[in-house]
């Protein structure tokens, strides 16, 4: 139990940390930078694989994205519906949804 809490912790803050930063890059006007940040987030260790999906209000100020940041998944569609973080013990995943 200890290592699947210690895992969910260090996704969450991952997560966060990405949610956050992009955050700043729409602020600063600099998402064309977003592929280079987030290539730097695959090169940690412990990450196995990252995507952002978009939620709608960033799509009608941003403009739609590419397939792959819409929801690919089940889980995914439902907690980009829901907006709130689900959890796949199938798949050890973890997903944020950002609105």
């Amino acid at each position: 139990m200890f290592s699947l809490r210690e895992s969910k912790s260090r996704a969450l803050i991952i997560a966060e940390l990405v949610r956050d930063t992009l955050t700043s890059y729409m602020v600063m006007g600099v998402m064309d930078k977003r592929n280079e940040f987030l290539d730097r987030i695959r090169e940690i260790p412990m990450v196995e694989s990252i995507r952002v999906i978009k939620g709608e209000a960033v799509v009608k100020q941003f403009g739609p994205g590419s397939l792959l940041e819409t929801p690919q998944d089940d889980l995914e569609k439902r907690s980009w519906q829901r907006g709130k973080l689900l959890n796949s013990w199938r798949k050890v995943s973890e997903r944020l949804p950002t609105r």
